[in-house]
């Protein structure tokens, strides 16, 4: 087996075990496998785990071979594969992200195939984001003009910049149109991830996304929880959310100490192999 590939609420991901798998690992195969037309098709992929020291290691990348610090759904179906394949025998265990070197708590509930990930504190400073606005220390409710359009957006920081934007309609139009322009506008320096929010009540919000590294998708763990951040701070919703995207639906609570707690379920799709066709295509790059 070279590859498995799951869904979390069609946010697809393919998993690379270093362990398993034959080929050299590098950014042009996952730009390969993720390409839809030409390869597997994901939003990503996650390598690992990477064993050193007892600690389960994740590298996350998105479809365009970039690097992800950190994907909330990449995280539920990365546990979902240490499940399937025996790397945990506790319902309670952790997964260490390489890169910014945190370690993630995970548990698996009782309902099949549902887990929650407890992604760490959210933090607002523009710093941080990183977002440079009018040297502002926070961008909460700020204005931007962009497409002719004066747009409302909030920044955070979960372990990857996000934007979240309230006031604009909550669909994929919406989100093909402006997402890009938002993402790469000159005050965020990295790009950034973004979010469009429609407010259905105190417990349940309606998310568009669009991510820096693999455009329009479905579904995204981050952004589910980035929204509920800020809706939250500013106080349009509750601590505890049901977040409502096109694959499907999420649950965020927010702890006292700013902790976010996502939880969702994860479906497997296919395990496979290369063939020996990709693979000479590959040594060709």
């Amino acid at each position: 087996m070279d590859f498995v590939k799951y869904t979390a609420q069609g946010n697809d991901y393919i998993v690379l075990d270093p362990n398993k798998m034959a080929m050299d690992f590098d950014v042009e195969l996952v730009r390969k496998i993720c390409d839809r037309r030409t390869g597997i098709g994901a939003d990503g992929v996650l390598y690992g785990p990477h064993l050193n020291n007892g600690k389960l290691g994740l590298e996350v990348y998105n479809s365009d071979g970039s690097a992800c610090g950190k994907s909330g759904n990449g995280l539920r179906v990365f546990s979902r594969y240490l499940v399937d394949n025996d790397y945990v025998q506790s319902d309670s265990f952790e997964i260490w992200l390489s890169r910014l070197a945190q370690s993630i708590a995970v548990q698996r509930l009782p309902t099949h195939n549902l887990f929650l990930v407890s992604l760490g504190s959210f933090c607002l400073e523009s710093s941080k984001v990183p977002v440079m606005m009018d040297a502002k220390k926070t961008v909460l409710n700020e204005t931007l003009h962009i497409a002719g359009r004066e747009i409302s957006i909030s920044c955070v920081d979960i372990g990857n910049p996000h934007c979240v934007v309230l006031g604009q309609a909550a669909d994929r139009a919406t989100a093909e149109l402006l997402g890009p322009l938002i993402s790469q506008h000159s005050i965020f320096p990295d790009k950034t991830n973004v979010q469009f929010v429609n407010i259905v009540s105190s417990s349940r919000i309606e998310v568009e996304t669009w991510e820096r590294g693999s455009g329009y998708t479905l579904a995204s763990g981050s952004s589910a929880c980035a929204a509920a951040a800020v809706c939250h701070t500013l106080g349009l919703v509750d601590a505890d959310v049901t977040v409502v995207m096109p694959g499907g639906m999420m649950s965020v609570f927010i702890d006292p100490d700013s902790t976010l707690n996502l939880i969702g379920s994860v479906t497997h799709v296919f395990s496979g192999i290369f063939s020996y066709d990709f693979e000479k295509g590959m040594q060709n790059v």
